[in-house]
C-alpha cells in the first residue's frame, strides 16, 4: 500500500514541515503498519525561478501509483491551501481512497502519550 501525504507548507519553516511530517508518518504507520510506503511532495531543491505550478506538478507526480490520499489539516492556519486542494481534486478524480488527519489532534495525542510515559515522583 502506498500513501501520499498532502500537508500545508506555506509559511512554515523546513523544520516545522519536517517535524509535522514525522508525526503524520508515525500515525500512518500505527494505522497501517510499518510496511506502508509513504510519499509526499516536499522538496528543498526547487529550480531557480520555479513557481507554484512547478510545486503543484511535483505533488501530482509524487501521487502517481498511490492508493490513498492523506490530507493533513493544520489548524494553525485554517483554510484551504491551493496546493493541497489541487492534490485533493486530482486524487478524487483518480479514484484514490481519501483519509483526513488533523495535525492538532496528532500533536495533542503525542503530548498525552508523553505525559502518560512520564514517571510520577513520590
Amino acid at each position: 500500500m502506498k500513501i501520499f501525504v498532502s500537508t500545508p507548507m506555506n509559511g512554515l519553516t523546513d523544520e516545522e514541515i519536517l517535524s509535522d511530517h514525522e508525526k503524520v508518518v508515525a500515525k500512518l504507520r500505527e494505522m497501517f503498519g510499518n510496511d506502508v510506503e509513504i510519499t509526499w511532495s516536499f522538496d528543498t531543491n526547487w529550480p531557480e525561478g520555479a513557481g507554484r505550478l512547478w510545486g503543484w506538478g511535483r505533488g501530482l507526480m509524487a501521487m502517481d501509483g498511490c492508493d490513498i490520499y492523506c490530507n493533513v489539516t493544520n489548524m494553525r492556519e485554517p483554510g484551504v491551501f491551493n496546493g493541497c486542494e489541487v492534490e485533493r481534486i486530482a486524487a478524487n478524480i483518480a479514484g484514490m481512497s481519501m483519509l483526513e488527519l488533523n495535525m492538532d489532534d496528532l500533536k495533542e495525542e503525542i503530548q498525552n502519550e508523553q505525559i502518560q510515559d512520564t514517571p510520577v515522583e513520590s
